[in-house]
């Protein structure tokens, strides 16, 4: 019986000796979490997202569902020749300016119009197409969200300049310009009005596919429907999501500034 009880005691002793050892060596103490080193993964971003431009840059999201590598991502563009004298300031993507982030996309720009000027305009757009390869919006997809801040635009022409989202498809832009389109249905996309006041910080704005429409001056782009983007015919074919503020040719000196953050598809 005595046996036995050394036997069990010196089992004990040599499971807690090296147990004791190894508190000794770490200072007989546990590491706190704050000395643990702690990996924290880089976010990604989820497929609807067009971009939150929290890289600093134009790109789009990599990740987005049908992403065409290639694309020319964020663009910015207003006429630069006289008599029109458009500037635009840069950078496009600017830091201290997001919707509760950091980044944001903006647009800051000042134009003339003549009134024989081409219909000139301060323009942003998400180029989602490589060459002749287009974007193929999912039918899942039924709309795009984005927060927009106004935070400047004035004119001294007659009316207002007018502040637009559009849709430019191949069947809508003309060959020189990429797209597929020859006759008179060119730069008729399907697009939705954007306000033009001044709104003082981020607001919303939640766009459904079925609220774009064409203007109509352009002829059909049969067999593709007139009204609906996402009829399966469309959607073959997205070229750009496209921000513009125009002043359609109305005499004046005009001038805005707008911001753009979390592009998001639904």
């Amino acid at each position: 019986m005595r046996m036995k009880w050394v036997f069990i005691l010196t089992l004990m002793l040599s499971a807690v000796i090296p147990i004791l050892w190894l508190q000794q060596g770490c200072n007989s103490s546990y590491p706190s979490l704050t000395d643990m080193a702690i990996f924290t993964p880089t976010p990604t971003l989820q497929p609807d997202i067009v971009s939150n431009f929290e890289s600093g840059g134009t790109a789009i999201n990599p990740n987005l569902v049908n992403y065409i590598p290639g694309n020319a991502g964020f663009t910015d563009n207003i006429p630069t020749t006289s008599p029109v004298d458009g500037v635009i300031a840069t950078p496009l993507v600017q830091s201290g300016i997001g919707y509760n982030s950091n980044y944001a996309i903006r647009v800051e720009a000042t134009w003339s119009d003549c009134a024989t000027c081409g219909y000139p305009s301060a323009a942003l757009s998400a180029n989602l197409y490589s060459g002749t390869t287009y974007y193929d919006l999912p039918l899942s997809l039924t709309g795009i969200m984005f927060y927009l801040n106004i935070a400047a635009i004035s004119w001294t022409g007659s009316t207002a300049p007018v502040f637009s989202f559009a849709v430019p498809l191949a069947s809508t832009i003309p060959t020189s310009g990429g797209g597929t389109c020859t006759g008179s249905e060119c730069y008729d996309h399907f697009n939705a009005s954007l306000p033009t006041t001044v709104t003082g910080g981020y607001i919303l704005m939640t766009i459904p596919f079925s609220t774009l429409k064409r203007a109509g001056f352009g002829s059909s782009i049969a067999p593709c429907s007139q009204t609906n983007i996402m009829d399966g015919c469309n959607n073959k074919e997205v070229m750009t999501l496209a921000w513009a503020v125009a002043s359609n040719d109305i005499p004046g000196n005009y001038a805005v500034d707008f911001r753009l953050d979390n592009i998001t598809f639904y």
